[in-house]
């Protein structure tokens, strides 16, 4: 299995600390006597936060008893299946769904844990008290069979569900469904299309299905369990789950507070199969892994979840049934979109959680142990690289790309991996491509990281725009045939719900697409789409600063931005000279640097011609202003290709950098100004030859404004 790299804390550490078992299958001591925490993994795209999940699932394979779901996906990742039950239902929801899949899922059987002798495989975990009530909730009414209600169709799919593991084709699973769907409406009401009360639904169908499911051991458990649930103030256990059944069908706060009893039986359902005996041969627990928690289904079931675990604290438990030291939660490790650097870091959990058990005043949300899954190291990166074989060289380039998010360094890894050693060269690596039609590397990267494909297509020209006036502007050609209303409002929202407003590393260009390595790999993708796009996008960005509006230094210098990328060095290197003339040095290698961060043109973009006129700055300053004019071109060209995201330090760009600020030094009548210029002679070589580059190099202090 592939080692994941900066995720070793919890994978060798947190988690079998919890379950009390390792990857290996060996036995590991429980970090906690009773209860620990639930686990939620936060991260950004591209975090491997589904990594981590997969991992695990595969790690804990036939060791331990396990659930594997996906709460985006309307499937909850069961592949070939569509979802359980409409949405529309009155006995069917997100959350029955869910419950459904987990309980067939940790109905499996499974091989155990290695220290256990192999005749002595464990039974499957089964779910009574949780069949039991979702049995309760799927009770429908008798429809018509010709025209079948949404409830009835709901309460087949669920039922087809429990019974997918007992009969050996669909067609097996569905006649015996359609079987156990007539004997109810007969014991029932004798006549299909006449309804029925739903307290006279729910005893027929839970003992119908219940004896086909379960032993009667485990019905007798169910039952007793649910009778002292007092969902109704009187009655017996049948009373309750009638009860159940009606709250749930109420809709709101009433749904919520079903649900709840539910998640809460399938606690006690791993409670009540980890007996004495397991618990005293220390085994395992089970392993329930979900993804996408930060979807409504998912922030609603962990809420349910500590709500129904928090309540186990607010009551002394039976000591002959439920000793207060029980080990037997299942471990849950949920992972969602947010801001990994708000937790704490993944990484601080090698020996302790640092987790402690709330109080009964506390908070349910304190069962959660959130933790932040950082970004990779350059040394996990050399590692990765190494352990595929492929050049070593990449470590840095490769971890300046991708800000250290581990699904942009494994598919450049992987693209790096089998090809010839040399310079480094991750423009060459992310136009790769496979496949028929053609899908470059960076055109997967991008599939991970923007799923949605329409702000995917627009956010691939509106990366190009330095701030939101300009995307506005863009957007009434771009992109092509875009009917959606309010499209770059409609962008910020998804960029502000995707955790890509905040950015990891802005500039100070502050760009409409503020992380920097996806706005790199958005403008890759812009350049592949070929040179007349390219030149028709700037050109209209740069039209929008040179037209629109008042006239400023600002705007001037971020329509100089588009020309670079249009490739008019001419046309940049005069407006530079004549800001250098006016300005004083700091605020002019501000204007340079976001300059010079412009992102270089596609091969066979034609440049614009070169102006017959002389430079209007040169002639009012001759004739010493040549020797600058000539400084500044050479310096911009220099610090805009060796600024480009691909490229590598190059000892003769720098060096050429650094010569050109000390002309430009020297040319300069303000002593202040030579000051700041010659501080950035000294300082800028060393901070673009450690990989950094414009927007981001560092503007010396001085003492001019």
């Amino acid at each position: 299995m592939a080692r994941l790299h900066g995720r070793e804390a919890l994978i060798t550490g947190l988690v079998p600390r919890l379950v009390g078992c390792g990857p290996d299958g060996r036995r590991v001591k429980f970090e906690f006597a009773s209860h620990g925490p639930y686990v939620e993994l936060i991260g950004g795209r591209g975090a491997g936060k589904t990594a981590v999940l997969e991992h695990l699932r595969d790690a804990y394979s036939q060791r331990i008893p396990q659930a594997h779901a996906d709460l985006g996906a309307a499937n909850l990742g069961m592949a070939g299946l569509a979802p359980f039950a409409p949405g529309t239902a009155p006995n069917a929801s997100a959350v029955t769904d869910l419950l459904y899949y987990l309980e067939y899922q940790l109905h499996q059987r499974f091989r155990g844990a290695t220290w256990r002798p192999k005749p002595l495989a464990p039974p499957p975990l089964r779910c009574p008290r949780l069949v039991y009530g979702l049995l309760a909730v799927t009770a429908w009414r008798v429809g018509d069979d010709k025209v079948p209600a949404p409830d009835l169709l709901a309460a087949r799919a669920a039922l087809a569900q429990l019974f997918i593991d007992s009969q050996p084709t669909p067609a097996a699973r569905q006649a015996l469904v359609n079987s156990l769907t007539s004997t109810v409406a007969t014991m029932v009401t004798g006549l299909v299309g006449v309804p029925a009360p739903i307290d006279e639904v729910v005893k027929p169908l839970i003992e119908t299905v219940g004896n086909r499911l379960l032993s009667p051991r485990l019905r007798r458990r169910a039952i007793g369990w649910w009778g002292g649930r007092k969902l109704n103030a009187v009655g017996d256990s049948w009373a309750q789950l009638t009860a159940l059944s009606l709250n749930f069908r109420a809709g709101g706060p009433s749904r919520e507070r079903a649900e709840r009893h539910l998640v809460a039986a399938l606690l006690a359902d791993v409670r009540d199969y980890y007996g004495w005996w397991r618990r005293f041969n220390d085994d395992p627990g089970p392993l329930l892994l979900l993804d996408n928690a930060h979807t409504e289904l998912g922030t609603l079931f962990l809420k349910l979840l500590c709500q129904a675990q928090h309540e186990t604290i607010e009551t002394t438990p039976d000591a002959r049934t439920q000793p207060p030291d029980t080990r037997t939660q299942p471990v849950v490790v949920a992972a969602a979109l947010g801001d990994e650097n708000a937790h704490t870091p993944v990484g601080s959990v090698t020996e302790t959680s640092g987790w402690t058990r709330p109080s009964t005043a506390g908070a349910p949300e304190s069962w959660l142990l959130r933790l932040g899954l950082r970004p990779l190291t350059a040394d996990h990166v050399m590692e990765m690289l190494i352990e595929a074989r492929a050049d070593s060289a990449l470590s840095t380039p490769v971890t300046e790309l991708s800000d250290g998010r581990p699904a942009v360094v494994a598919g450049l890894v992987a693209a790096a991996t089998g090809r010839e050693h040399g310079e480094p060269d991750l423009g060459a690596l992310l136009g790769l491509g496979e496949g028929e039609p053609r899908t470059t590397v960076c055109s997967r990267l991008l599939d991970g990281l923007l799923p949605d494909p329409l702000a995917r297509q627009r956010l691939t020209f509106f990366a190009a725009a330095l701030d939101t006036p300009a995307a506005q502007h863009l957007s009434v050609a771009f992109p092509r045939g875009d009917g959606g209303v309010l499209p770059v409002p409609a962008t910020l929202t998804y960029l502000r719900a995707d955790h890509w407003s905040g950015g990891r590393r802005q500039g100070d260009d502050q760009a409409f697409v503020a992380d920097r390595t996806l706005r790199v790999l958005l403008l890759h993708e812009l350049r592949a789409a070929g040179p007349g796009v390219w030149a028709q996008v700037h050109r209209r960005l740069r039209s929008f600063y040179e037209d629109g509006g008042a006239a400023s230094a600002e705007r001037t210098v971020r329509g100089l931005h588009h020309a670079l990328a249009l490739g008019d060095r001419e046309n940049v290197t005069r407006g530079l000279h004549r800001l250098f003339v006016k300005d004083h040095a700091r605020p002019w290698l501000d204007a340079l640097k976001l300059i010079c961060a412009a992102p270089l043109p596609p091969d066979g973009l034609t440049p614009p011609r070169k102006p017959q006129d002389g430079c209007p700055t040169c002639a009012e300053h001759a004739p010493q202003a040549h020797q600058t004019h000539h400084a500044i071109g050479r310096l911009v060209d220099a610090l805009w290709r060796q600024s480009a995201p691909a490229a590598v330090p190059r000892a003769d760009r720098i060096d050429l950098v650094a010569l050109q600020l000390t002309i430009l030094a020297t040319g300069s009548e303000n002593d202040c100004c030579q000051d700041v210029l010659y501080r950035a002679h000294l300082t800028w070589p060393g901070e673009l030859r450690r990989w950094r580059r414009a927007p981001d190099l560092t503007i010396p202090q001085g003492g001019d404004r």
